[in-house]
Formats: C-alpha cells, structure tokens, sequence
C-alpha cells in the first residue's frame, strides 16, 4: 500500500477534508480524523490478488474433488460438473487497484446440479485470525467482503459466510450484470451473535465460499444467520446456468474482507509477502527446470531418509500432498545415481517446521550418504500442505 492512499485514508471520514487529491496537491487540513479500522493489515483475505500458484503454476488444474488450485482456494464439486482452476492474466482495468493475476474458473464437464451437489470455491480462514471479529458473542463485527469478478454467463450469483462446523451460516446474492466484463462487488454482512465459532485455534474459524452452482439443498434464503452448512442463496440462477454450461468462465481478483460496513481500496502486498503467507499451508520443492537441491542423507540399499527444513512455520504438522513425478528426482552418492520410484512422510520425526521424506529407489549401499535433487525437470515437484 502506497504512502498516498494512506494519508488519503486517514482522511475518508466525512469531515475531516483530505483526499487523494489533496496529497497530490500538497494541501493538508488543520486537522484529520482518523478512521476506526487500520491503515493497514486490514486485509484478511491471503493470496486475494491470485499472485501465488504453488501447485500448479499458470496452468489449469482439474484435481479430484475438493482440491486445492491457486494457493489457499479448495475447489468442491460433485454430482456431475467438474471444473478447472488456473492463474490467468486477464485483470481488471480499474483506477483505484492494479492487479496483475486473476483466478479462473472452467466448466470442463458440464451438469445441471440438485439437491447436495456441489459446486464452488471455498477460502477457509484459522480461529486466531479471524478471532477479532468475536463471531458467537454480542459484540460480533459487522465485515465487508469485496473483489472483482466478470463470468461468460450473466445473472445472480452468491456467497456464503459458515462456521467449522457446519451449523451456522449467511448468505448473500449479487447481480454479474453483463457477461464478460469486470465489475465490482461490495457485500456487508452482519457478525453472528450466536453459534460456536472457534478463536485463537489453528483450526476454521470462518469460511467463506463463492456459489457457482451448488443444488437447492446447499443452498439457503439470503440475509440472516441460519443454521444449514450451505454454500450460496437460493434464487442464484446466474450460477445455476454457469454449472450446467459447457466451457463457461468465471474470473476474481482482489478480494478483500475487512471489518465495517464499507469497503475501501484493495491493500495490495507485495508478492514476497503473499507467498511466506501461503507457506503456512503449502509449501512447494522443485517444479523448476534446473538441477534443484533438496536434502542429504543416508538409509540403505532400498533408499534414503532427508531431513527438510521448511521455510515458514505451518499451520500443523504437514503432509506430502503430493509428488508430481518421482522419476525426476535423483538420489546421489559417490559410488553412483539412483532414480527415485516412491516419496513419502518418514516416521514421526516431525514438527511444525520440519519434515523427514522417504526416498526410495534399488541398488543402493548401506551406510552411503546421498544428495537428493530434481533432475532438471519442472515434473520434480513435492508439495508439502497443512491446509485447513
């Protein structure tokens, strides 16, 4: 966020007579009234610029139902639809926020959903990040959730606010006005006085998904608290025909979710900042075109134990969520090379930090020391997750 914008923000009270104009101009008031809610850090939402795609980079992912595409966003369908996510280009020209990745959306299998199908994208968020919004209690806060969106199919789509487990939620309509174009959307929902929600805990203490055609049975009237697990409005036809659309299309950026009942400017990170964010829940080693260096050490014949040092802390103690292919991953010593054939989580020797990986692969020597590196293949990709 820019010096500018938050003088410009200090000033966006009715009252206190400073604008982003005033900045440019050198005018200042005599006095500035601060605003209630921070300068920065007022974003909630990680990776709402679509800036970070650890698993799969630029290219589309169609993974099995739930699965994680663009870092921190699990894509749900069942029933029939299927749909591919990808980090994408196509932004919205807009005169207050600058982006530079959107995520978006397919319809690569289309169906018309009913009753508990699923289909949408949810953002889960921990307790001790959403614990100042003191949900369950009367003091609950009244939040704002905006972003860009432009989809091929127009009409009435909507969102859901939900609680861990499952027994409390709100849902909220908005119009895409015309198809294939970027529009803005600013939504206010009001904090539940009720319900169990979790605070200070690493586990969900909010989650938040996008409708983009759900069936009737996960699905619930707009604008109050009630107590179904469901992930949009009833009445969200817009997203109704999305689903059943062969090759529809549904981008968003800049989202943002703040508390109070008005949304300001998108507070844009830097890409550094977004990515150690995302490394609380996945964390990526290789998937480059290079000879990348992962670890040493030492097992037997049939194999090797590394232990990796992670570059955040995680959420919990993580897992190996997935491999790519373990074909392009060498092992090597000084007697030879070896290809690796499987990689697993070794044991229980791990923490929040840490990692131990089983490499296996034949023909090795006992008590040989080896060097475990990708093979100068973008295939050679470990993902390591604690995702909620």
């Amino acid at each position: 966020m820019t010096r500018a914008r938050d003088l410009a923000n200090l000033g966006s009270q009715a009252g206190s007579g400073l604008d982003a104009s005033d900045i440019t101009t050198g005018t200042f008031p005599d006095t500035v009234t601060l605003k209630s809610s921070p300068l920065s850090h007022r974003n909630l939402w990680i990776n709402g610029a679509m800036m970070v795609s650890q698993r799969y980079g630029t290219s589309a992912g169609t993974g099995t139902h739930p699965y994680f595409g663009l870092d921190r966003y699990k894509v749900h369908y069942s029933g029939g639809p299927v749909i591919s996510s990808q980090q994408v280009t196509d932004v919205p020209a807009s005169p207050l926020d600058s982006f530079v990745n959107s995520m978006k959306m397919t319809i690569t299998t289309n169906d018309a959903t009913s009753g508990t199908d699923q289909c949408y994208v949810k953002y889960p968020m921990e307790g001790i990040d959403t614990a100042q919004l003191r949900f369950g209690s009367t003091g609950a806060k009244t939040t704002t959730l905006s972003f860009y969106v432009k989809s091929s199919v127009a009409g009435i789509y909507s969102i859901s606010y939900k609680n861990e487990a499952g027994n409390r939620s709100y849902t909220k309509k908005y119009t895409i006005t015309s198809a294939d174009t970027w529009e803005r959307i600013e939504l206010t929902i009001p904090g539940d006085t009720t319900g169990t929600w979790l605070k200070g805990t690493p586990d969900i203490g909010l989650a938040i998904t996008f409708n983009l055609g759900s069936g009737s049975s996960r699905e619930q009237a707009e604008g109050s608290w009630g107590t179904g697990n469901v992930d949009g409005a009833s009445g969200s036809t817009g997203s109704d025909t999305w689903v059943n659309t062969s090759g529809a299309t549904f981008f968003i950026t800049g989202i943002q979710l703040e508390e109070g009942s008005s949304a300001t400017p998108f507070e844009s990170r830097s890409y550094a900042d977004e990515l150690i964010r995302c490394q609380r829940y996945t964390v990526k080693f290789g998937g480059v075109t290079a000879y990348d260096y992962l670890g040493v050490g030492g097992y037997n014949t049939a194999g090797m134990k590394t232990h990796v040092t992670l570059p955040q802390m995680m959420r919990a103690v993580p897992i190996v969520e997935s491999t790519g292919t373990v074909g392009h991953w060498t092992a090597s010593s000084d007697y030879a090379g070896y290809t690796i054939t499987a990689i697993s989580k070794a044991g229980s020797v791990h923490d929040y930090n840490h990692i131990t990986l089983d490499m296996a692969f034949s023909g090795g020597s006992n008590g040989a020391q080896y060097h475990a590196w990708g093979n100068n293949n973008a295939s050679a990709k470990i993902i390591i997750a604690a995702e909620l």
